[in-house]
């Protein structure tokens, strides 16, 4: 797990283009992130969104988070 909050934070891609990062809030034990992106950065159709967990200084990526899409 995360023991030192402020030394980490969220990036978030879609379709493979930074696009926003996140702080990491402490909720009671949880650890949460929010970020709002670009209408922008969605094009028409599928889109692929990815979060990855960065420790300060970035000096790699991991991501941590990647929706699964349905086909209908």
């Amino acid at each position: 797990g995360i023991q030192d909050k402020d030394g980490w934070q969220v990036v978030i891609t879609v379709n493979g283009i930074f696009q926003a990062e996140s702080p990491i809030i402490e909720n009671g034990k949880k650890k949460k992130f929010i970020a709002f992106l670009p209408e922008q950065a969605f094009k028409e159709g599928r889109n692929e969104v990815g979060a990855y967990l960065v420790k300060k200084p970035i000096k790699e990526l991991v991501q941590i988070f990647k929706p699964l899409l349905l086909d209908k």
